[in-house]
């Protein structure tokens, strides 16, 4: 039995945050196993919480955290190890 593990590209990923931002900001939560990491998803959240009219530092923020996700930076520390994406070990 292989185990094959699938890590969406940038090119992938970059639609799949605006979908999720476009849906966080209209206040309809956060769809999980998107490929977008821990941090990225807690901060779609606090947009989808303060939603309909979301400020536009919690936009920031999680505009922010996406970035760090596709340069590498972003932290799923708190995340058990094996499910961390950036953890190759």
């Amino acid at each position: 039995m292989s185990r094959h593990s699938y890590h969406p590209s940038d090119a992938d990923l970059r639609p799949t945050f605006d979908a999720a931002l476009t849906r966080a900001c209209a206040g309809q939560g956060i769809r999980t196993c998107t490929g977008l990491n821990a941090a990225t998803d807690h901060a779609l959240a606090a947009v989808s919480a303060a939603a309909p009219d979301p400020p536009e530092a919690l936009v920031a923020a999680a505009r922010a955290a996406f970035a760090q996700q596709l340069a590498g930076t972003g932290s799923d520390d708190e995340l058990p190890r094996f499910m961390r994406q950036n953890d190759r070990g």
